[in-house]
């Protein structure tokens, strides 16, 4: 539809602004050197992820749903 009319939701202009706006405040596209908060050495001891990522992994297995067209006992997929 926006392709076709050529014309982008003003929500979706407003949108797109905030989120480039907070990246570019948070360095995203600046060099690691440059980002002062980018040393883990200073700020990674603090922020340990990996207990969460476990869990995070575990969720999206367990979310993950099989589409199946017909008989699943006929289906060549046995697992994912």
């Amino acid at each position: 539809m926006v392709l076709a009319t050529r014309f982008v939701p003003r929500l979706c202009l407003e949108a797109a602004e905030r989120l480039l706006y907070v990246r570019f405040r948070l360095g995203t596209w600046d060099p690691p050197s440059e980002v002062p908060f980018a040393d883990k050495s200073v700020y990674g001891a603090d922020i340990d992820m990996t207990p969460w990522e476990d869990v995070s992994l575990d969720a999206a297995r367990q979310s993950m749903v099989s589409q199946l067209n017909g008989d699943p006992a006929t289906s060549s997929i046995t697992t994912l």
